[in-house]
């Protein structure tokens, strides 16, 4: 009688599993659409694209016009300030002291989330109106596909096309942090904590900083954008700018990089002379 009490015990649990585990619905993932683009700065062609007109989640790559919002706004860049915002950061943490040239090359070399954070909270204008300032940005250079709802670019609601985020490297080149920054392969920053002061480094997320001849760039990775990078680049006086989001790892994105820079060496180029605002 004991041994077929527990038969049925048995037979009820495994049903109840059974039963359990059909229920159970594996959920996967949406595939990550990806798009790429180059183009020759020069006279705006486009050389090579994918899907360069989608309406793209765009990750960290926010950040350039965290940066652009910031350089346009004229607040004194040598002023310390101190650091404030919930996001995580292995390099930097509330309540340090640091200027905002050193948040603004943490934020461009290392994608510090937090750093980004502290530019646009200690704006004399306030978050809110930083984040409006950033939109008010984007339409001003014909980003209309773009919109910003943090500094940071951990909200998969921060969106731009291929197309937009050219515009913005374009317009960020003009400004010589992007270009210092850009070709980093670390960053070094001294912060003040508790009266002490202390050096803290940290190194680029863009594996070809100083290795080309960069103007601007920017990495980016949520599980929504996927590996993302947007740069300009100087090769045998040409200037290339380039977008990659959706790629699936960073093997991939690197992949596709090195495509476009190879698709733009081998295009038609006409030459910019920046000194004399003409073609050659």
């Amino acid at each position: 009688m004991r041994i077929l009490t527990m038969l049925l015990l048995l037979c009820l649990a495994m049903t109840n599993a059974q039963a359990f585990s059909k229920k159970r619905k594996v959920i996967k993932a949406e595939p990550v659409p990806v798009v790429y683009a180059v183009w020759n700065v020069a006279n705006s062609e486009l050389i090579d694209s994918h899907n360069e007109n989608m309406v793209h989640s765009m990750a960290s790559i926010t950040k350039l016009m965290t940066v652009y919002t910031t350089l346009k706004s004229g607040v004194d860049l040598q002023e310390r300030v101190t650091v404030v915002g919930r996001e995580g950061s292995s390099k930097i943490r509330s309540g340090m002291q640091v200027s905002r040239q050193e948040l603004i090359d943490l934020t461009l070399v290392s994608s510090d989330n937090l750093a980004a954070r502290t530019l646009a909270e200690t704006s004399p204008q306030g978050y809110d109106s930083f984040i409006e300032s950033m939109n008010s940005h984007a339409r001003s250079l014909g980003m209309y596909d773009t919109k910003y709802e943090d500094a940071t670019g951990l909200l998969a609601s921060n969106v731009a096309s291929a197309n937009d985020l050219m515009k913005l490297v374009v317009a960020a080149s003009k400004y010589e942090a992007y270009h210092t920054a850009a070709m980093k392969p670390s960053t070094a920053i001294t912060v003040t904590f508790k009266r002490k002061e202390q050096t803290v480094v940290a190194n680029a997320t863009n594996q070809f900083a100083g290795k080309m001849d960069i103007q601007v760039a920017k990495t980016g990775f949520t599980s929504k954008a996927g590996r993302c990078l947007t740069m300009m680049f100087r090769e045998a006086g040409n200037t290339y700018a380039l977008v990659v989001m959706g790629a699936s790892t960073p093997p991939q994105r690197t992949k596709i990089v090195e495509q476009l820079i190879a698709r733009a060496k081998t295009s038609p180029t006409r030459v910019w002379s920046y000194s004399e605002n003409k073609y050659f």
